[in-house]
C-alpha cells in the first residue's frame, strides 16, 4: 500500500517521519539496500521500514498471546465434535486422528489439521515409536480444519552449580532442593555456539529446580528463558519460558534407572511489560517463588514414563542446545 502511493498512507508515514529517532534511523539504514519503499525519499523511506519494524514486533507479540490462550472450546479445530470431546483443559487427549510421518500435520475423517509447532516432527516421531500407549495429551493449532492437506511447516557459564550427583539415587531429602542455572554470554563470537543462541535465538538462561515435598513425591522444573526486543526501542520487550514439569513417587534412594515418573509436560510461558523486568531478575534455582507467567499453555503431557525421558524432551524443546547440553553434561555426568 505504501508503495502504490495511497494517500493515507504516506499521511501515516510522514507523520511517523517526524518522530524517528537516531536509533531508529541507524536501524533502518542497513536495510535500505533490501530495495524496498524506493519511491520514497529520506526520511521517509527510513519512516516506512520502522512501521515495519513495529508491525512486525506487535504480530509478533499477538502471535505468542495467541499461542498461550487456553481453548475456549469455539474454535475451527472443535468443528469436529469428537476432537471437542476429547479436549481437556488446553490439551487434547490423543490419539488424535492419524499423524502423516516426519510431519506435524494430522489427518482426521476428511479433515486436515496442524500438531503444535514448537516440538519437532522428529519428537513426536519418538513418542509414538516408544510410548504409543502411555496416556498423553497434546496441544493442537486451533485456527481452523483443512479441508486438503496442508504444507509442512518447517520448522556459556554457570552461574548456580547444581548439588552434585543427586540424581543417582534421588538422593534429595524432604523439604530440601537442589536448584542452578545456566547462563549464555552472547559475546564472545569464538564460543559459537554461545554466541547463536544468544544472537539469533534470544536465549538468555536455563534454570532448574528440583525438591521433595514427600517421602515419595519428587518434583522438577526447568525453564529456558528467552528475551525478544523490538529492534528501535528498548523498553518494548517480552520473554519468552519454555518449561518441562514432571513428578515421580520414587522415595529418597531409588536408583535413577528405575525411577518412573507419575507425569512429564511440556508449557510456554509468556512475560509481558513489568512481569518481563520480574522474571529476568529472578531464578528457579533460589527455591522461591518467581514471577508467574503473563500468558501460560501446556503442549504436551505424557504419564508413566521413565526418568530419564527428560533428557529427550529437554533436547527436542528447548531452543539453545549449548545450554541445555552443559546442563544435562553437568547435572547428570
Amino acid at each position: 500500500m505504501i508503495a502504490n502511493d495511497k494517500y493515507d498512507a504516506i499521511e501515516s508515514v510522514a507523520e511517523r517521519a517526524l518522530s524517528l529517532c537516531p536509533e531508529e534511523i541507524e536501524h533502518a539504514d542497513s536495510y535500505l539496500s533490501l530495495g524496498f519503499f524506493s519511491n520514497l525519499q529520506n526520511p521517509m523511506r527510513m519512516a516506512a521500514y520502522n512501521i515495519v519494524f513495529d508491525a512486525e514486533y506487535e504480530r509478533d507479540l499477538r502471535w505468542q498471546i495467541k499461542s498461550c490462550t487456553s481453548y475456549k472450546g469455539d474454535e475451527p479445530i472443535f468443528e469436529d465434535k469428537q476432537i471437542k470431546e476429547q479436549c481437556d483443559g488446553d490439551l487434547i487427549n490423543r490419539p488424535i486422528g492419524e499423524r502423516l510421518p516426519n510431519s506435524n500435520i494430522f489427518r482426521k475423517g476428511n479433515k486436515w489439521g496442524y500438531y503444535d509447532r514448537r516440538i519437532p516432527v522428529e519428537f513426536y516421531d519418538w513418542l509414538e515409536r516408544c510410548f504409543a500407549d502411555n496416556p498423553s495429551r497434546i496441544r493442537v493449532e486451533s485456527g481452523r480444519l483443512y479441508d486438503h492437506k496442508p504444507k509442512s511447516l518447517i520448522l556459556e557459564c554457570m552461574v548456580v552449580p547444581p548439588k552434585r550427583k543427586w540424581w543417582k539415587n534421588l538422593t534429595i531429602y524432604k523439604g530440601i532442593f537442589s536448584g542452578s542455572e545456566f547462563t549464555l554470554l552472547g559475546n564472545d563470537i569464538a564460543n559459537l555456539a554461545d554466541y547463536q543462541d544468544y544472537q539469533f535465538h534470544h536465549v538468555r538462561k536455563l534454570q532448574v529446580i528440583v525438591k521433595r515435598r514427600d517421602a515419595d513425591y519428587l518434583s522438577m522444573m526447568v525453564e529456558e528463558l528467552s528475551e525478544f526486543c523490538h529492534p528501535t526501542d528498548a523498553r518494548k520487550k517480552y520473554v519468552v519460558g519454555r518449561m518441562i514439569h514432571l513428578d515421580s513417587t520414587a522415595k529418597y534412594g531409588a536408583p535413577f534407572e528405575d525411577a518412573i515418573l507419575k507425569h512429564i509436560d511440556l508449557a510456554y510461558n509468556l512475560y509481558i511489560d513489568g512481569d518481563t523486568v520480574n522474571r529476568m531478575a529472578q531464578s528457579l534455582a533460589t527455591g522461591s517463588m518467581v514471577q508467574s507467567a503473563t500468558f501460560r499453555t501446556h503442549i504436551l503431557r505424557v504419564e508413566d514414563v521413565p526418568f530419564n525421558t527428560l533428557f529427550k524432551f529437554a533436547i527436542a524443546f528447548f531452543k539453545s542446545k549449548y545450554l541445555t547440553e552443559e546442563w544435562i553434561s553437568t547435572e547428570f555426568q
